[in-house]
């Protein structure tokens, strides 16, 4: 199914495939590309409306699969906005490190999440199991 793309006037996108929800003010800063990768990843990931409702759940209940779908989520987005910018990955390590590690409600601290992104970046993509809770 192909993606729908909604944009609302939210804090947070959310993907529950089919749709991906792109928040208005990712637009208006200019990271509506490196947004969009990150939610992509979690609808790539989902497959269809059944398995989303699988996806979510385990999402809501469980910490490792949480972060491990997120770890790939940011790894996506850092590398949208690295090459959006023209600037180096090594840029953006920090930034999203602390997003994951404060936003997820206490899953892993900044250092683990900083080594997760840069294991998942240099992996190219592929889940960093070597670092997950």
């Amino acid at each position: 199914m192909k993606l729908r793309k909604i944009i609302l006037d939210i804090d947070r996108g959310f993907s529950f495939h089919p749709f991906v929800v792109i928040p208005k003010w990712a637009i208006t800063i200019g990271n509506e590309a490196s947004y969009l990768a990150h939610e992509t990843v979690h609808w790539q990931r989902q497959k269809s409306f059944f398995r989303a409702i699988v996806w979510v759940i385990m999402y809501f209940t469980s910490k490792k699969f949480r972060f491990t779908e997120e770890v790939i989520a940011y790894g996506a987005q850092l590398k949208v906005q690295a090459a959006k910018d023209g600037l180096s990955v090594d840029r953006y390590y920090d930034h999203l490190a602390l997003s994951l590690s404060s936003e997820y409600w206490g899953m892993c601290t900044f250092a683990e999440a900083r080594a997760a992104l840069v294991f998942d970046v240099q992996a190219d993509g592929l889940p960093a199991k070597k670092v997950t809770k």
